[in-house]
């Protein structure tokens, strides 16, 4: 199955971990955000007479990387709970939108998480647990291949 993991910038590195899991699962993680330095400076996002190529290439990356998984893992945060950017929130938006697998590991931030067709986990080793004991992420997401 291909993976691809939305998260708040900030916990990369415990998502370096998660993907590393899945990888020896046999799975096919592809984020690239993960990969190395994939940050726009807060400055920069906002200057309207400098293209910001590289803010189009992360997005296009990003876009594409969804585009092609199979399952969404949005990992949440605790409502109201900090800054950020929500970068996540829109690679979730996405995934909804192209019938994706989607599951949000963690409390639910907004409404759009009560989505039938979204499952809910406390935790990564508590979808983990329940991906295995199923039979595999194929059969926990009812897929027949």
């Amino acid at each position: 199955m291909r993976i691809y993991l939305a998260a708040r910038y900030g916990r990369a590195d415990e998502l370096r971990g998660y993907r590393d899991t899945l990888r020896e699962l046999g799975h096919k993680v592809d984020c690239r955000w993960l990969e190395g330095d994939h940050r726009i400076a807060d400055e920069t996002l906002n200057q309207p007479d400098v293209p910001n190529t590289e803010g189009i290439k992360f997005a296009i990356e990003d876009y594409v990387d969804v585009l092609n998984c199979d399952l969404l893992l949005m990992f949440s945060e605790i409502p109201r709970s900090g800054h950020s950017r929500g970068g996540r929130h829109v690679e979730f938006g996405l995934a909804i939108a192209w019938l994706k697998h989607v599951t949000v590991i963690g409390p639910r931030e907004n409404v759009f998480h009560y989505l039938p067709v979204v499952r809910n986990m406390p935790s990564f080793d508590a979808w983990l647990d329940a991906m295995q004991a199923a039979g595999g992420a194929g059969k926990f997401y009812g897929r027949k291949n």
